[in-house]
C-alpha cells in the first residue's frame, strides 16, 4: 500500500511549462512530466498510437543493470480541463497503486528482478497518470466513510472511489532512467484509447494492466534484436514471448 502520492495541479504545470518552454501543440497530451518530449516518435496501428524514444545504444545499456528495476510511486496530473478537480488524496492514491501494482507484475512476469530502492546498476522506472479527467458523481449518505471505520483496500477501495467519481481521460507516461546517474534512456507515452468515455471498473483495470504490458513490451523489444520484436500492441504477440532470460 502507498501513503504518499504527488499531486501535481494546473498551477504546477503551468509555471513548469513557463520554464522548461513551450509545449508542442501537436502531442495530445501534458508536457510536463518527462525530461524530454521533443525526440517522441508517434507509432500506430489502426486507432491506437503512443510515443517512445530511447537512447542509440540502449541495447547494449540493458544490459549493463544486473540489479534489475525500480518501480517509483507514480505521480497523478490532474487536467486543466478536467471538470472536477478534487480528488480525495487516498483516492487518487488507490488509481496510483493499480498503475504501479500492474507494471511490477508485467516485470515480474517477464522475468525482470525488481529492486527495492534505487541506486547505481539499477533501472528506474519513473511513472505518472496524467491528463486525468473526472467527473464527480452526485453524493448519497453511503459515499461517506464513517469515523472510525475499517478501509477497504486494493480492488474493493477503488470500486468505491469510482462509484463516487467518474474517471473519464488519463494517459501513461514513463521514463526509464539510470540509477546512479539519473540520465534517462527510454521515454514512453500511452493515451488512453478511448479518450472522452467513462471508464467502467472493469475497464480501469484492463486499461492499466494494458499500460504495464506495453511498457514492458517495449522494454523486451530494446533489450533484443530487431529480428525478434514483436508487435506491441497485440496482447497475442506479447504473451506469446518467452520471459527475459
Amino acid at each position: 500500500m502507498f501513503r504518499h502520492i504527488t499531486i501535481t495541479l494546473a498551477v504546477a504545470a503551468s509555471l513548469w511549462a513557463a520554464v522548461a518552454g513551450a509545449a508542442d501543440p501537436a502531442l495530445p497530451f501534458d508536457q510536463t512530466f518527462l525530461a524530454d518530449y521533443s525526440r517522441l516518435e508517434r507509432r500506430t496501428e489502426g486507432q491506437i498510437a503512443d510515443y517512445a524514444w530511447a537512447v542509440p545504444d540502449i541495447r547494449s545499456r540493458l544490459g549493463k543493470y544486473p540489479k534489475g528495476f525500480f518501480v517509483d510511486t507514480p505521480e497523478i496530473l490532474i487536467s486543466p480541463d478536467s471538470p472536477y478537480k478534487g480528488g480525495k488524496p487516498e483516492d487518487l492514491a488507490k488509481v496510483g497503486e493499480l498503475m504501479r501494482e500492474a507494471l511490477v507484475n508485467r516485470l515480474q512476469k517477464g522475468g525482470y528482478a525488481l529492486a527495492t530502492a534505487p541506486g547505481p546498476g539499477i533501472l528506474v522506472f519513473r511513472i505518472a497518470l496524467t491528463d486525468l479527467r473526472m467527473k464527480k458523481n452526485k453524493r448519497n449518505v453511503l459515499a461517506y466513510t464513517p469515523a472510525g471505520a475499517v478501509l477497504k483496500a486494493g480492488a474493493d477501495a477503488l470500486r468505491d472511489m469510482m462509484q463516487r467519481t467518474d474517471i473519464i481521460d488519463m494517459t501513461l507516461q514513463a521514463e526509464l532512467l539510470d540509477g546512479g546517474t539519473d540520465e534517462v534512456l527510454v521515454a514512453l507515452v500511452i493515451p488512453d484509447p478511448t479518450p472522452g468515455k467513462r471508464i467502467e471498473f472493469e475497464q480501469m483495470q484492463a486499461l492499466v494492466d494494458e499500460y504495464g504490458a506495453r511498457a514492458r513490451c517495449r522494454i523486451d523489444n530494446a533489450r533484443l534484436p530487431e529480428s525478434q520484436h514483436v508487435n506491441c500492441f497485440s496482447a497475442a504477440a506479447r504473451e506469446a514471448r518467452p520471459p527475459a532470460p
